[in-house]
């Protein structure tokens, strides 16, 4: 940063320091970087977006869900794909943590929608939606949803994730059953 003699530079050194200080869980340095990236003069829409995004996830990360939520929200209209399909997810993940179903529901199956291509975050949404039917008691499509995930997911990590998720919800599918084993 301090031998950055041009924008260019800049541009590219607070882009490092705002990704390297996510990356390192420094999460107040990270929001810290990408106001500063944000503020520089003549950045192109790639940067700003970048920072917006980063920002967004750093502030989600401090419990600040109202700032990320506002941030995500613009971000859903990024033409960066990764980027907006990302946004649509933790939109819809905030949602969940602030107990609206209804709205979660929603835009996790606007994330499926909208995000071809986006493997990761379209996964991470049907594991999502298998979340918001456990929580409304319908364990029985929130299986059928986790059991495809599953089948069908050729991601190590969100498989793994899934079928963790599956085994409580067959455990409380079991629990609320009134048949007898």
């Amino acid at each position: 940063r301090n031998y950055a003699m041009n924008q260019a530079n800049l541009q590219l050194a607070y882009t490092g320091m705002m990704r390297s200080s996510y990356r390192q869980s420094w999460f107040a340095e990270s929001v810290l970087y990408a106001d500063t990236l944000s503020s520089l003069p003549g950045i192109d829409e790639a940067h700003h977006t970048e920072a917006s995004f980063y920002k967004a996830k750093a502030l989600n990360e401090q419990n600040q869900t109202d700032s990320a939520l506002d941030l995500f929200r613009r971000l859903t209209l990024a033409r960066n794909g990764a980027i907006s399909a990302e946004a649509r997810y933790n939109v819809a993940a905030i949602y969940l943590k602030q107990g609206k179903l209804k709205e979660a529901e929603q835009m996790a199956g606007e994330t499926i929608k909208k995000s071809a291509g986006q493997d990761f975050s379209i996964v991470k949404s049907y594991i999502l939606l298998g979340d918001i039917l456990t929580r409304q008691k319908d364990y029985f499509n929130a299986r059928a949803t986790l059991q495809s995930v599953v089948k069908n997911t050729k991601i190590p990590e969100l498989k793994a994730e899934a079928a963790r998720k599956l085994d409580i919800v067959k455990e409380l599918e079991k629990n609320a059953s009134k048949l007898e084993d």
